[in-house]
């Protein structure tokens, strides 16, 4: 994390998260600085990525405003994806 905004954008994308998924032990967010803000890279278990998704995509785009908005008020920019671990059985 580069400072508190990007931190306070972290725990709320984790609160979330957590919220969703059934195997809360296998999230693993990744924050990649960018020039103008950070790109979170979101692994969890293969069986939670639909949850995550969501019908037609709206969970995932849900989240992606959430932290826009987040993002916004601190006048970062914050972008969200999804991605399949690959440990499966772990």
């Amino acid at each position: 994390m580069t400072d508190g905004r990007d931190a306070r954008a972290y725990g709320a994308l984790l609160a979330i998260i957590n919220s969703l998924v059934d195997r809360s032990e296998a999230i693993v967010v990744d924050a990649v600085p960018t020039e103008k803000g950070v790109t979170f890279h979101i692994h969890v278990a293969a069986e939670d990525v639909g949850k995550l998704i969501g019908r037609q995509g709206r969970n995932a785009r849900a989240i992606r405003d959430v932290i826009g908005a987040i993002g916004a008020k601190a006048k970062r920019t914050y972008t969200v994806d999804i991605v399949q671990s690959p440990v499966d059985g772990a």
